[in-house]
């Protein structure tokens, strides 16, 4: 089982490291998260900030910034290693918990996920976010319980949502009537999160002004646009891996054996289920505990006594894992995220401008200059706030796509109307580059 193990992981890792080295375009998300680390480790005299954003990933990037070493491949090597730990981490807690074979089908399931694969690769917030859940359970585990609550609370300043942790968690230890060891794992989350509420006191006077933005944006901003039925989730599973059918008894294995896996894989899929807005990526933060729960519910069924029938049952089913693997990683791999040299081409003249102010923060990737963000929550729907953003700069870089209004907004269409005029009367347009409806514009003065 080892051996099997031990190869899982090299097969994990190597088609990791195969994402990481296709050229592909970085992200919206992801260009924020290098343009904050940027204005951290330069006090914000270079990149970008936003408020509503958690701060533990850019923290990371930082450091090799102020060590000039390039962030982009920096933040490959970072997901890239976190990426282990999280297989690491989930082949430890399942075989611990429900024994090797389920230790060896939850690593298999984790290690060749498409989806956990792709979205390390965007290098955004939810692999950190995971692997920090998972090590708050090891530590867990082991009664490291000021480290474990550490950990959590890291998970949850790497992505807002996985604050549900410290409630599944300590749940779990009330349940079990461990009230010293609670206040030991809520002593231990409070420890980062008073630094984080701190900071947001000198830079916002308010201890949870980034909760609460974060909080409003991912509720209304673009809502429209990630609307999805409520079987969503499920569905997307299933393209995913038919193994994860078996996380159901899977459940019912970890109340007996693991408390805190099944709590925390509850708690942060039903949070995800019932929210609005509902987007593939989101699931990257519950899929290694599905992983560890189908992982103990197959294991269970095939330690039952239909030996010959479950044995083809496993042939078949894995059969259908790997079409779906090559499917999804295939469309993942090459279709996804195409880099766009016009719009590189467009976005590499940054340096001409003293003052910058962009609707898109990838233009961060190719300046270390300072930028002034004209987009969401504010903009387009607050006018006056965009035109004060606007006669701060001498170089504008414009594209409506960027800043949508709901179809029924219709106070931000207009407004989105007017400003556009504004531009066209008091800017000169340098450039425009045409994608389908969408207009990537340079602008000066």
């Amino acid at each position: 089982m080892r051996k099997l193990a031990f190869l899982l992981l090299l097969a994990g890792a190597a088609l990791r490291i195969v994402f990481h080295l296709l050229d592909r375009a970085i992200g919206w998300d992801a260009s924020v998260y290098i343009g904050i680390a940027k204005a951290i480790a330069s006090f914000g005299a270079q990149g970008l900030w936003e408020p509503l954003r958690p701060i533990i990933w850019p923290l990371l990037l930082a450091p090799f910034h102020m060590l000039h070493i390039p962030l982009i491949p920096v933040a490959h090597a970072l997901q890239l290693l976190i990426g282990i730990g999280v297989m690491l981490l989930v082949w430890d807690l399942a075989r611990k918990s429900f024994g090797e074979r389920a230790g060896v089908w939850a690593l298999a399931f984790v290690a060749l996920s498409p989806i956990l694969m792709f979205y390390e690769r965007q290098l955004l917030t939810e692999q950190p976010a995971v692997f920090f859940a998972l090590l708050a359970m090891f530590l867990l585990q082991r009664s490291f319980f000021i480290s474990a609550g550490i950990a959590a609370s890291l998970s949850f300043l790497s992505k807002f949502p996985m604050g549900i942790l410290l409630f599944a968690l300590m749940l779990t230890l009330w349940s079990q009537k461990k009230v010293r060891a609670s206040v030991f794992f809520a002593a231990g989350w409070a420890i980062p999160v008073l630094m984080f509420m701190g900071l947001n006191w000198v830079l916002y006077q308010n201890p949870v002004a980034a909760i609460i933005a974060a909080n409003d944006v991912i509720k209304t901003s673009g809502l429209w646009l990630y609307q999805e039925s409520f079987l969503y989730y499920f569905r997307e599973l299933m393209f995913e891996n038919l193994f994860f059918v078996f996380a159901v008894p899977g459940m019912l294995v970890a109340w007996r054996k693991n408390r805190y896996v099944f709590s925390a894989s509850l708690f942060i899929f039903l949070y995800f289920l019932f929210l609005p807005h509902k987007e593939v990526r989101f699931l990257s933060l519950v899929l290694p505990f599905f992983c560890i729960l189908a992982g103990a519910g197959w294991s269970l069924l095939c330690s039952h006594r239909w030996k010959t029938a479950m044995m083809l049952i496993t042939l078949l089913l894995t059969a259908v894992f790997g079409v779906q693997m090559l499917r999804a990683g295939t469309y993942y791999a090459v279709y996804e995220n195409q880099h766009d040299t016009g719009q590189d081409s467009l976005y590499s003249r940054v340096a001409d401008g003293r003052n910058i102010v962009t609707t898109d923060p990838r233009v961060t990737l190719f300046t270390d200059k300072r930028l002034a963000l004209l987009y969401y929550p504010l903009f387009p729907d607050n006018l006056t706030l965009g035109i004060d953003v606007l006669e701060k700069g001498d170089t504008l870089y414009f594209n409506p796509c960027d800043v949508p209004c709901a179809p029924t907004a219709n106070v931000c269409q207009e407004n989105l109307v007017t400003f556009e005029r504004l531009l066209n009367t008091t800017w000169r347009r340098e450039e425009t580059l045409y994608r389908g409806a969408c207009s990537y514009s340079r602008f000066t003065r």
